[in-house]
């Protein structure tokens, strides 16, 4: 063969004909242009060619090959003396050698261009995928030995960008040319039959039709004459008579009997109406080009054991020479028995003996390459301590783990499905796994009409209400679609059964209808398979079982890590204990790891599961003390921390309790709650749980208890914002009452109580009464009130400037009660008519209320309303 060398002046020199001490060179694929524009042998010779097109090609494989550190490089065009027959016939007879001896390929491709950086960046696949799809290169006869043949294959685009290798492209090459990803990794003829390797080139084109057969003869290993002109189905014939009579088809041969016929043991038929998943089934692919074990995790009855069985069938269709063995992992006695069964089918040597090991002797079987390939489903791997040792004491005999008699091999492949995210981290040598997560909307609703008989009939909305109830989780929609069935029930009337109260949801969740692709001893509804991970959970992590038990009493969304650590936990042991709930995809994080969620239906299944255990009561107890502990009082300073906590504390507060210490933590939790609700203007939710604690503390306490006066005193001020005045009178005036008898006339309790009183009756023109007790209170705020009403604008200004003066100063700029002077201080000053003032105040008072309370709450709207009516009437005023 002859090389070709860059020399430094930038021109190109060939070697003479080289037969021996070949140095190491690199080689170009590529596709030919236009005859003309080629550069050839007797250009070179001649010391022309570089105004043709195809000189740029070469310089680049030139240019490439020294930056890979390689003197030479070999280029067909231009190597080979065409005009040469017994040249061009040697060389043919040789190009898969000289392809395979490169040190480096590189592969030209002439319509394929790297896209720009912020294309790519637009774009979730790689930015060059779909030209490098339908590129010439993939069709074209003689580039098939030359991406089976070099060791390294790189890809290049026309403006020269390397793309990736084979390695890197496997998965996308594989697509495009049907050729297994094992032939591209490590072509070794004796694994491929010749018919398979025949197929490679059948859509494969050649400029001369016998050249479809002679770019085969380094794949099959022969040598043939060159008779352009006999056709290709002759040309393909003396190829399969050489084959014949080669010493490779007796080696063929020789191992096809001591093969088996490829075996599908996968105990599920297909399902004709799997629906979606093509993403998933995708990405499976793709990490199977690139590693030889992937993971499916996610939460039982979430879909992976039918994607999974989806995928061999699959997997069947592509690799039809590949065996395919389904293995229920659940347990150790479901693997031997699985493994027992491979060797029963595959004949394997000694496996009848009672004396053999089963496990090792299937191991080291799959993992020889003679007996590959094939692809192995590890199905219901969720015991972490059947696969690897744990300080965990749920196994008391430590036997053989599963993981240690699992195959290595290129061979093969093995795909994984878990409910814990750590078994499919670590079976697959760390790789990440393929998280399944809930069917999208079009997918659950597709699945739902395919599953009922008159689906096509389905009204949209109702399958939507449905869908949401059943949080898109394929075993809860099959199981809806077959209790449906079953039971001759309209989806509106199931829809109105599942909203009738969380436990009717529990107790449909629950029923068990069988289905023909999941193992007949398995649990066949969402309740009772996620009990599985619940009691698997108890097992292992004593933690993470009781952090589970603690946040599905909470609201199910954005719950905060810092509410759920213990102040004295060690942190290692939260982290385990969220990271097991996380790793069986019961929770997920939100916010950086600063909130967690529960899906729905988990947290109905945990507490139904907490209801069996008739632990419920106690771990709602346990939710209520937790945040009652941690939520603040709810006065302003507080509203962050409030807001936060808001959702749980409700959530907490739904539940019934009967020990009276946990009834009084109840009650302060919804003082608190009720305070905090008024704050923010949602005056009907306030009422509802000021009431509330009224009544639990009436009836516990007595109604002459100082807690039941704070909380009736509390009450009435929900009814004042209300715009309730004469039930707020009336409760002001029951709790002055009693308050004065109790706690005496000058206690703070009792003053305030008279204060708020004041506020009321003079919110009900009851101005001497309102200025009256408001002496008695000696509340500076409230007297001022009460003197605006009468006119006396000059006392209530001074009054109104030295309370600003004094919250500014105490309490802050923004705080509400300082704004809340800045307002009333512009009421009295409108009054007044100082409304260049009073306009500025109001302005501060306004734009103050909009930043702590919002646009919409009451207090803000009332302050801009008031604000409006003195701008009126300064206009009106002007007029006059």
């Amino acid at each position: 063969m002859r090389l070709l060398e860059l020399k430094p002046d930038g021109g190109l020199s060939l070697t003479h004909d080289l037969v021996t001490d070949i140095p190491a060179y690199a080689i170009l694929s590529h596709t030919w242009g236009d005859d003309n524009q080629e550069v050839t042998f007797k250009d070179l010779t001649e010391g022309s060619g570089e105004s043709k097109a195809g000189y740029q090609k070469i310089r680049f494989c030139g240019e490439q090959a020294a930056r890979d550190g390689l003197r030479y490089f070999w280029v067909d065009t231009c190597c080979i003396d065409k005009s040469d027959a017994v040249e061009l016939q040697r060389a043919i007879n040789s190009m898969f050698r000289w392809y395979q001896d490169a040190a480096k390929c590189y592969v030209y491709l002439s319509d394929v261009w790297m896209p720009s950086h912020d294309q790519v960046e637009s774009d979730s696949n790689l930015g060059f995928e779909a030209t490098f799809r339908t590129s010439r290169w993939f069709r074209r006869g003689w580039t098939l030995q030359e991406l089976l043949a070099p060791r390294s294959v790189q890809f290049f685009s026309a403006d020269h960008k390397r793309l990736g290798d084979k390695t890197s492209l496997g998965r996308l090459i594989c697509e495009v040319t049907r050729i297994p990803v094992q032939a591209l990794q490590r072509y070794d003829p004796k694994e491929f039959s010749i018919d398979e390797r025949v197929s490679w080139v059948e859509r494969r084109e050649t400029k001369h039709e016998e050249d479809l057969a002679y770019g085969l003869l380094g794949i099959f290993g022969v040598f043939l004459p060159l008779i352009y002109g006999e056709g290709r189905e002759n040309a393909l014939k003396r190829l399969r008579k050489e084959v014949d009579e080669s010493n490779e088809i007796r080696e063929f041969e020789k191992l096809s009997k001591t093969k088996v016929e490829p075996q599908f043991r996968v105990p599920f038929v297909r399902d004709p109406k799997f629906v979606g998943r093509a993403e998933i089934t995708q990405q499976i692919t793709s990490r199977l080009d690139q590693q030889r074990r992937v993971a499916l995790c996610g939460i039982g009855g979430i879909g992976k054991s039918q994607i999974a069985i989806e995928y061999c069938y699959i997997w069947r269709d592509r690799y039809p020479y590949c065996h395919v063995f389904w293995i229920h992992a659940s347990s150790l006695d479901s693997f031997e028995q699985a493994y027992r069964e491979i060797a029963k089918s595959m004949s394997i040597p000694g496996s009848e003996d009672p004396q053999d090991d089963t496990l090792a002797t299937v191991r080291d079987w799959l993992s020889r390459s003679e007996n590959g390939p094939w692809l192995l489903i590890l199905d219901n791997a969720d015991g972490l301590e059947l696969f690897f040792e744990s300080n965990s004491s749920a196994r008391e005999e430590k036997g053989p783990y599963i993981s240690s008699f699992l195959p290595r091999g290129s061979q093969g492949s093995i795909i994984i499905t878990t409910r814990d995210s750590r078994i499919g981290h670590r079976l697959t040598d760390l790789e990440e796994p393929i998280m399944v997560p809930p069917l999208n909307p079009p997918e659950a609703e597709q699945l739902l009409r395919c599953k009922i008989p008159s689906g096509d009939r389905l009204v949209t909305q109702e399958m939507q209400s449905l869908l949401e109830i059943l949080g898109f989780i394929p075993l809860a929609i099959t199981q809806a679609a077959a209790f449906i069935q079953e039971n001759g029930i309209a989806v509106r009337q199931y829809i109105n059964e599942l909203q009738q109260s969380d436990s009717d949801l529990q107790d449909y969740l629950e029923e068990h209808i069988p289905d023909p692709r999941r193992y007949p001893e398995s649990e066949n509804s969402v309740i009772r398979t996620w009990k599985l991970s619940f009691d698997q959970i108890a097992r292992q992590n004593t933690r993470a079982a009781n952090l589970l038990s603690l946040m599905v009493q909470l609201d199910r969304q954005a719950i905060p890590k810092a509410l759920l650590k213990n102040e004295n936990e060690r942190s290692i042991e939260f982290t385990k204990a969220v990271g097991t709930l996380q790793a069986y995809s019961l929770i997920k994080t939100e916010r950086d790891g600063s909130t967690f969620e529960v899906h729905r239906l988990v947290q109905l299944s945990t507490q139904r599961w907490l209801r069996i255990q008739k632990r419920e009561a106690e771990w709602q107890e346990k939710a209520l003390a937790l945040v009652e502990n941690k939520f603040l009082d709810g006065y302003y300073g507080t509203w962050q921390e409030c807001e936060a906590l808001l959702l749980h504390a409700k959530s907490v507060m739904r539940y019934t309790y009967v020990p009276l210490e946990v009834l009084l933590r109840q009650a302060n939790l919804g003082e608190r709650v009720s305070r905090y609700e008024r704050s923010q203007g949602r005056f009907e939710a306030a009422y509802l749980q000021g009431k509330s604690v009224v009544q639990i503390r009436k009836s516990n306490l007595g109604e002459k208890h100082p807690s039941t006066l704070t909380s009736m005193s509390n009450l009435a001020l929900v009814l004042d914002s209300q715009g309730k005045y004469t039930e707020a009178e009336t409760m002001n005036s029951q709790t002055l009452e009693l308050s004065e008898e109790v706690l005496g006339k000058k206690h703070p309790e009792t003053l305030t109580t008279m204060s708020n009183l004041a506020l009321v009756l003079n919110k009900q023109g009851k101005y001497t009464e309102a200025e009256t007790m408001n002496r008695q209170t000696l509340e500076l705020k409230e007297e001022v009130l009460a003197l605006e009403s009468q006119g006396k604008y000059t006392q209530a200004e001074t009054m109104h400037r030295q309370t600003l003066e004094l919250s500014q100063e105490v309490l802050g700029k923004m705080h509400p009660d300082t704004l809340t002077s800045i307002y009333c201080l512009a009421y009295t000053l409108q009054g007044k008519k100082e409304y260049r003032e009073a306009s500025i105040l109001y302005d501060r008072a306004c734009n103050g209320y909009k930043s702590i309370l919002g646009a919409t709450h009451p207090t803000t709207v009332t302050c801009i309303k008031h604000y409006q009516a003195m701008l009126d009437q300064t206009r009106e005023e002007n007029l006059d």
